[in-house]
């Protein structure tokens, strides 16, 4: 879990890894069905003649697979590579656009700023706790120098060591972000987009690294409505996503270009 789990460059977690492991197909949890309101889930199957049949997946309603048609009308079943590959395909050319990702960076800047006019002591105040945690550090060294250092004192280094870290990143974003200096605000906009253009790879990578991806750009699970369309029955899909969730935690939940930017396709 830990070496699959998704992290910054700096090694810290983009989010908590979950209590199971992921699952192997993109959609699974993370989809749900239009008719009923039940997960789209993987359905597998066979096809091909007699003899020679191969394994073949599909995404589909888990209500109607399990309890059948009284219960969910859905009976369309997709094959598992069009769909991934169609809301993949949707999220990058309507989501991850420059113009949406120049708005959070910029929403990004003004938020810092605003925090900074309404809290003008916060990195004083920041500065302080990080100090007073750097002093508790020295003297528990001189404890273990000493040999009176109680069992429990290697968790206190590691508790103070890792908030320590926090308040590096967060005073290195609001001292950057609060400056009013252009270089400095071009520097932190391109390191925001880098995140950003780092949710492009994670995306085409492993499953289970796409599926965290996915997971903290989601508002909600993707609704998949069957349709026909030119004469084929298939499934038009919709969401709604935040792309401010991929910046780091200071920036969670800021929306998108027109509030939360919505997600519509059909395939």
């Amino acid at each position: 879990m830990k070496k699959t789990y998704i992290r910054d460059t700096n090694g810290n977690l983009w989010g908590r890894p979950g209590m199971g492991r992921e699952s192997k197909y993109l959609l699974t949890g993370l989809g749900r069905c239009a008719c009923c309101g039940s997960n789209i889930t993987m359905l597998g199957g066979r096809s091909g003649v007699p003899g020679k049949r191969k394994p073949t997946y599909y995404y589909g309603c888990s209500y109607h697979r399990n309890r059948g048609q009284t219960v969910c009308t859905n009976d369309h079943k997709e094959q598992l590579d069009v769909l991934d590959s169609a809301v993949l395909e949707a999220i990058e050319q309507q989501i991850l656009t420059p113009e949406a990702v120049t708005y959070t960076v910029e929403k990004a800047l003004e938020i810092v700023q605003e925090q900074l006019r309404s809290d003008p002591d916060q990195i004083p105040r920041l500065q302080a706790e990080q100090a007073k945690l750097r002093a508790e550090l020295d003297r528990f060294m001189t404890l273990i120098a000493t040999g009176k250092a109680p069992d429990a004192i290697l968790e206190q280094i590691t508790q103070r060591e890792e908030r320590i870290k926090h308040l590096d990143t967060e005073l290195e974003r609001l001292g950057t972000a609060g400056t009013g200096n252009e270089l400095d605000h071009i520097r932190l906009r391109k390191a925001l987009e880098g995140r950003i253009g780092r949710f492009k790879e994670l995306v085409c990578s492993d499953v289970p690294l796409a599926r965290q991806a996915l997971r903290k750009l989601l508002v909600e699970p993707i609704e998949f409505r069957p349709v026909v369309l030119n004469g084929r029955k298939t499934y038009s899909f919709e969401g709604k996503t935040r792309i401010g969730a991929l910046l780091d935690p200071g920036y969670i939940a800021m929306a998108s270009p027109r509030g939360v930017e919505p997600l519509c396709e059909g395939i």
